[in-house]
């Protein structure tokens, strides 16, 4: 069953890597700006 994406909660993320911050969703979520995997949660 596909949600809207305005439905989707996501968490914020900050990659590790170029100090980007995002909201991501999923498992192992990735970097919009540079990518990497390398992410923590806020």
């Amino acid at each position: 069953m596909d949600m809207p994406p305005e439905r989707v909660k996501g968490k914020n993320y900050k990659c590790n890597e170029c100090g980007e911050r995002f909201k991501g969703v999923g498992r192992r979520p990735m970097c919009p700006s540079c990518q990497s995997e390398d992410v923590v949660e806020e």
